[in-house]
């Protein structure tokens, strides 16, 4: 079995990168003030260690991989209210050293990250009713906007899959944006609800 985590977590995030899964941030309960801004990192003998932390404690962070640096963006601490989300944007490379990166362009819980071409995508999140925002960071790290989303929902799902970043949930419709950071709407869902998402051989799976 895999070594435990460092800390008791809820609300933290995940994501590979290199020879390495880390699951970083997260709170001990859902109720919890504050957080954790540490990163657990394992390899691929399923032992962990300990990446640099994260620059402030924070949950519900969005996530993707960016060639070979993963960023985790937004979240922050306490209720979902714009007052207790951050912009912060968290860069690590395969060596599991961090870098500030660009803030997003409004404060977020539960942005979702995906990754098309050479841009890392961070759409959507609460608070309140939603965002239409979607930030796009090239491999440069440097800060642009995409086209809005079509509409604003609190919580997104979303795949890469293609050649397209696909961000689906509270509705049928997906937004679908490629490489150019086009951006076309489609309807996948059967039905409208707040799915999970995840790729696998060349499939984009949005269940539950």
């Amino acid at each position: 079995a895999p070594a435990a985590l460092g800390d008791k977590r809820y609300l933290h995030s995940a994501v590979p990168l290199g020879a390495y899964a880390l699951f970083a941030g997260g709170t001990a309960t859902p109720t919890a003030r504050g957080g954790h801004n540490t990163v657990d990192a394992y390899d691929a003998s399923l032992t962990r260690t300990s990446a640099a932390a994260l620059s402030r404690m924070r949950t519900r962070m969005g996530c993707t991989v960016l060639g070979s640096r993963a960023l985790f963006a937004g979240g922050g601490q306490g209720g979902l209210t714009t007052g207790g989300a951050f912009t912060t944007v968290d860069v690590y490379d395969e060596a599991l050293t961090r870098t500030a990166g660009t803030p997003l362009s409004t404060k977020r819980f539960f942005p979702a990250g995906a990754t098309v071409g050479s841009h890392a995508l961070f759409a959507g999140g609460t608070p309140k009713d939603g965002s239409l925002v979607v930030d796009a960071y090239d491999a440069s790290l440097t800060l642009t906007a995409a086209a809005n989303l079509s509409s604003a929902q609190n919580s997104y799902a979303a795949a890469a899959v293609g050649g397209y970043a696909l961000f689906a949930g509270d509705t049928a419709d997906a937004d679908v944006y490629d490489a150019s950071l086009t951006k076309t709407t489609v309807s996948i869902l059967s039905a409208a609800r707040q799915p999970d998402a995840v790729t696998a051989g060349g499939y984009a799976f949005f269940a539950g």
